[in-house]
C-alpha cells in the first residue's frame, strides 16, 4: 500500500543480498519475500531511489508520513526497525548511515535493472474498507513511546478522521499490514499482563478509562483456555505507579505484557499499544489505535482480534464463534458495564454500590445483557458475604439476576462461580456448589477465581489436599493476588501444617502491609503453636491496621500486666457488647472463647452464628481451635444444621 506521494517508479534494484521491486512494494532474499511493514518500506524505498543522497527529517514526513500527525521518534523507530531487518540478512554490510543532525543516507552499493511495470500503468491509493456501512481511512503511523505527550491531529483534521456517525474508528491494516516489523515466526506467550493504560504527557481525561480498557481486554482474552491472562484484580494496582512494564511483568510472572497509554481529547481517544517480551525485553508487537470514548466495544474487539492474531492462537470454530459474539450491541450498555467493573474490582463498600448503580444502568440499556447480570449479582452478594450489609435481601438479588444470566448464556463461567459462592457461603449446598464451581472451571480453566472458591469450599469441606492443588493452580494464574495467598496459608493452618501456614501468612504480608486478614489469621496460628505472646502482638498489628485502635490498646495495656486468660476475657467482654450485622460477629467470639477452652461458651456462640446464618459460619467445620468441641453432641448438631454432618 503506497503513498501517492513517494516518487512514482517502477525501477527494480539489487543490493548486497536483497532485490528491491519500487512498482510493486516487495523485497526479496533469494526469491523469498521479505516482510516489512508499510512505512518502513516506503523508507527503504526513499533510501535508496536517493541512494548517496542525505533525506532530510522533512523530506520523510512529507513523502511518507504526508498529512499525519506524527513526531520525530517515530522515524528515528522506523529506520531502526529497517536496519534490523536487513542485518537479520546480511550483517555485513552498512546500509544506513545517520548523517548527524541532518537525516539518513543509503550508503551500500546499489545496481538498477528493468522496470517491472511502467509507471503509467500502476495506480497508487490508499486502502480504504466499509465497516458497518462507515467509510474508514486506513493509517499505519508507528508512535513511539517516550515522555513527550503524543499528538491528537489538530481539530480541523478530524473532518477526514472522526467522521460523523462512527462510534469508533479502530486502525485496520491490510494484509499483514501491522506495526510489528518483521514476520519471522511469532514469539510463544502462554501468560499475559494486561497493564493500565498511561495518560501521556498533559492529556487531562478520565482516568478510569485506562483501567477500564485493560479489564475489557482482559475479561476477552481471558475466556480463551490458551492462554492466561492475570486478572484485573492483580493489576490494579498498576494503575499509577511508575514500576516499569519489564519488572511489572516479573512480578507477575508473565511471558509478555501489553503496555501502553492513552491520549484523550473531548471524546476522541488515542491509544498506542505495545508488547513486550519479560524474557528478552524486546518489543514483540505495537499498533495504534484512535477511537472515541463511546466506541470501547469496539474498541475491545479490534484489540483482541489482533492480539489473537498475533499471539497465533488457534481457535476452534466454537471459540471462533464465541469470541465474535459481542455481549451487548449497544455501546451504550457496554460502556456502563465497564463501570461497574471498574468499581466491583475496588470491592470497599461504597464501590460495590457504585458498581450495582452502573449495572443497573447497562440491564436498563439492554435488558438481554447476560454479563451485567451476572455484575450485579456478584455485586449485591459481595455486600453480603463481606459483611458490609447482611440483610438477606442482597442474597434474594443476587440469586434473581444470576438466574436471568445462565437464562440468557448458559456457558458464562462467573454465573457459575458467584452460584457456587452462593451455594456454599448462605444456602449451605455442598454438592451443588461443588457442580457449579466445576461447571465454571470446565467453561474457564486459567481463571484465578473460579480455582480460588472452588478451593475454599474443599476447604470447608475439610478436603484438604485438594483445596491445596486447587488454591496453587489459582496462584500459579494470579500469583501476588493477597487473597490467594493468604488463603493458601489458611489451607495450610486448618490443616494444621502450622510452620508451613506461618511461612506463608508472612509472605502474604509483604505483599500488602495494608492488608489485615493474614495477621489475624497468624495470630491464631501462633496460638495453636502455644505462643500467646506472638499471638496477642499480631492481633495487636491487625486490629491497628483495620482502625480499632481502642481494642488494641486493651491488648497491649493487658498484656503488660496479665495473664493471657484474663486479657482474653477482657476482650471477650468488649467484644460481646459491640455485635453487630457489619461488626464482630458471634463467629469471631467464638474463636476467642475456643482460646480459652470455654466449652460453653463456643458453643453459644457458634450456635448464634448458625442462627443468624452468618458467611464466617461456614468455616467451622474445618477450623482448628473447635476440636475440642467436635466430639459434643451439640457442636455435631449444629453441623447437621449446616448439612455437614459426617
Amino acid at each position: 500500500m503506497r503513498n501517492s506521494n513517494l516518487l512514482p517508479t517502477s525501477q527494480v534494484y539489487e543490493f548486497g543480498v536483497f532485490r528491491l521491486d519500487a512498482g510493486a512494494d516487495e523485497l526479496f532474499v533469494n526469491a523469498e519475500t521479505v516482510k516489512l511493514a508499510p512505512k518502513v518500506l516506503q523508507c527503504l524505498i526513499l533510501l535508496v531511489e536517493n541512494r548517496g543522497k542525505t533525506i532530510t527529517k522533512d523530506e520523510f514526513f512529507e513523502k511518507v508520513w504526508t498529512a499525519a500527525f506524527v513526531e520525530d521518534n517515530a522515524l528515528s523507530y522506523t529506520i531502526s526497525q529497517l536496519r534490523k531487518t536487513l542485518a537479520e540478512f546480511d550483517k555485513e554490510t552498512k546500509y544506513i548511515e545517520t548523517v548527524s543532525r541532518r537525516g539518513f543516507r543509503f550508503a551500500a552499493n546499489v545496481k538498477q535493472i528493468s522496470p517491472a511495470l511502467p509507471a503509467a500503468n500502476r495506480e497508487f491509493t490508499l486502502e480504504r474498507r466499509k465497516i458497518e456501512e462507515v467509510w474508514i481511512e486506513e493509517t499505519e503511523d508507528v508512535q513511539a513511546r517516550d515522555s513527550r505527550p503524543l499528538l491528537l491531529p489538530a481539530k480541523t483534521a478530524f473532518g477526514k478522521l472522526w467522521l460523523t456517525g462512527v462510534a469508533v474508528l479502530i486502525v485496520f491494516f491490510a494484509g499483514g499490514g501491522f506495526l510489528l516489523w518483521k514476520n519471522q515466526g511469532k514469539e510463544t506467550v502462554k501468560t499475559l499482563a494486561v497493564l493500565p493504560l498511561k495518560q501521556f504527557g498533559n492529556t487531562v481525561g478520565d482516568e478510569s478509562m485506562s483501567l477500564r480498557i485493560a479489564d475489557s481486554l482482559i475479561t476477552t482474552i481471558g475466556n480463551l483456555k490458551q492462554i492466561s491472562v492475570r486478572p484485573t484484580t492483580s493489576i490494579i494496582k498498576f494503575t499509577n505507579d511508575q514500576t516499569s512494564a519489564l519488572e511489572i511483568g516479573k512480578m507477575l510472572e508473565v511471558d509478555a505484557v501489553l503496555d501502553g497509554s492513552i491520549q484523550q481529547e473531548g471524546e476522541n481517544l488515542r491509544i498506542n499499544l505495545q508488547m513486550i517480551s519479560v524474557s528478552s525485553g524486546e518489543q514483540i508487537w505495537a499498533e495504534q489505535f484512535d477511537g472515541k470514548t463511546s466506541g470501547l466495544l469496539n474498541l475491545q474487539d479490534a484489540v483482541s482480534a489482533k492480539l489473537i492474531n498475533q499471539l497465533d492462537l488457534r481457535l476452534s470454530d466454537e471459540q471462533e464463534t464465541a469470541f465474535k459474539k459481542q455481549p451487548t450491541s449497544n455501546p451504550e450498555a457496554f460502556e456502563e458495564y465497564l463501570m461497574g467493573r471498574y468499581f466491583w474490582n475496588k470491592r470497599t463498600p461504597e464501590s460495590l454500590k457504585s458498581a450495582i448503580s452502573s449495572y443497573q444502568n447497562s440491564i436498563r440499556l439492554d435488558p438481554d445483557f447476560a454479563e451485567a447480570y451476572v455484575g450485579l449479582a456478584d455485586s449485591y452478594y459481595l455486600l453480603f458475604d463481606y459483611s458490609y450489609d447482611t440483610s438477606p435481601v442482597n442474597v434474594v438479588l443476587a440469586n434473581e439476576n444470576l438466574a436471568k444470566a445462565i437464562e440468557l448464556d448458559p456457558n458464562l463461567a462467573e454465573a457459575y462461580v458467584t452460584r457456587g459462592l452462593i451455594q456454599t457461603t448462605h444456602e449451605w449446598k455442598w454438592q451443588d456448589a461443588e457442580q457449579s464451581f466445576f461447571k465454571a472451571v470446565e467453561l474457564a480453566p486459567n481463571s484465578p477465581n473460579a480455582h480460588h472458591r472452588y478451593a475454599m469450599l474443599l476447604l470447608k469441606l475439610r478436603r484438604f489436599n485438594e483445596a491445596e492443588t486447587q488454591m496453587l493452580r489459582a496462584r500459579q494464574l494470579d500469583p501476588t493476588s493477597p487473597s490467594i495467598n493468604m488463603n493458601l496459608g489458611v489451607i495450610y493452618y486448618f490443616s494444621k501444617r502450622y510452620e508451613d501456614a506461618v511461612t506463608q501468612l508472612k509472605k502474604t504480608i509483604a505483599l500488602d502491609t495494608a492488608f489485615a486478614s493474614p495477621r489475624w489469621y497468624l495470630a491464631r496460628c501462633y496460638w495453636m503453636q502455644g505462643n500467646a505472646a506472638e499471638s496477642f502482638a499480631e492481633y495487636v498489628r491487625a486490629m491497628t491496621a483495620v482502625g480499632d485502635d481502642e481494642t488494641a490498646e486493651l491488648i497491649e495495656r493487658r498484656s503488660a500486666a496479665g495473664e493471657p486468660d484474663a486479657i482474653l476475657k477482657d476482650w471477650i467482654e468488649k467484644w460481646a457488647g459491640q455485635i453487630s450485622p457489619t461488626g464482630i460477629s458471634a463467629h469471631d467470639l467464638a474463636i476467642l472463647t475456643a482460646h480459652r477452652q470455654n466449652r460453653e461458651e463456643t458453643l453459644k456462640w457458634l450456635e448464634r452464628s448458625v442462627a443468624v446464618r452468618h458467611p464466617w459460619t461456614t468455616w467451622i467445620d474445618a477450623e482448628p481451635e473447635f476440636d475440642f468441641v467436635r466430639d459434643d453432641p451439640r457442636f455435631q448438631e449444629i453441623l447437621r444444621k449446616m448439612n455437614l454432618e459426617h
